[in-house]
């Protein structure tokens, strides 16, 4: 399974319409060759309002979960899960954990009876109080795959732009509890990272 993850920084608001054609493009330039089972969103910006009016705005047959922005002018965070046609029958339950924040879904491979978490998270601030809930909140699966926008890094090693600060006392502790509790490791220093897309292969 190769999954995508982008914040997209917005996607045109009232111009939604216009940014569609170069939302497509932009995928096609970003995507890796092998083909991309599900896409991660962040930030995009739209309310609900919004979101009614964009449709699957992606090529193809796609299921598009969204969670809408919410605060000034409704234009703040946003999150939003697309899966790809073929996996659409797996999909076993969609959650929204934080709005705008933190969505999930899980798949279940029968053929293997196996069940795959897959979390989608935007964080601005607070993230000691919203490890814990994310944490706390997920369903008991046999695997969890975490991605999205954290705004942090564990070591400097891992800083690409952004503010260099690490993460410290009580939210290094909630993240840790996390990490372990849901039995993830970070995939940045493994072989099956692809850093230039931004995509992570799972086999």
């Amino acid at each position: 399974m190769h999954l995508l993850s982008w914040n997209v920084q917005g996607l045109g608001g009232p111009l939604c319409k216009r940014y569609r054609s170069r939302l497509r493009q932009d995928l096609k330039k970003c995507l890796p060759s092998a083909q991309v089972d599900i896409i991660l969103i962040q930030e995009h910006h739209l309310n609900a309002s919004r979101i009614s009016q964009y449709g699957t705005f992606l090529a193809g047959a796609w299921e598009m979960f969204w969670s809408a922005a919410v605060g000034h002018g409704e234009t703040q965070g946003g999150v939003c899960i697309a899966i790809a046609d073929r996996w659409k029958d797996v999909v076993i339950q969609k959650q929204i954990l934080v709005p705008r924040r933190v969505q999930y879904i899980v798949l279940n491979d029968a053929r293997l009876n196996t069940q795959w978490g897959v979390v989608n998270i935007y964080v601005a601030t607070d993230r000691a109080k919203l490890w814990d809930v994310i944490r706390q909140g997920l369903p008991k699966v046999d695997h969890w795959c975490l991605a999205g926008d954290f705004n942090m890094i564990e070591d400097q090693q891992d800083r690409v732009g952004g503010s260099g600060e690490t993460i410290h006392g009580s939210e290094l502790a909630a993240w840790e509890r996390l990490c372990l509790d849901l039995r993830i490791a970070d995939p940045w220093h493994m072989h099956n990272f692809y850093r230039p897309t931004e995509s992570l292969h799972f086999s």
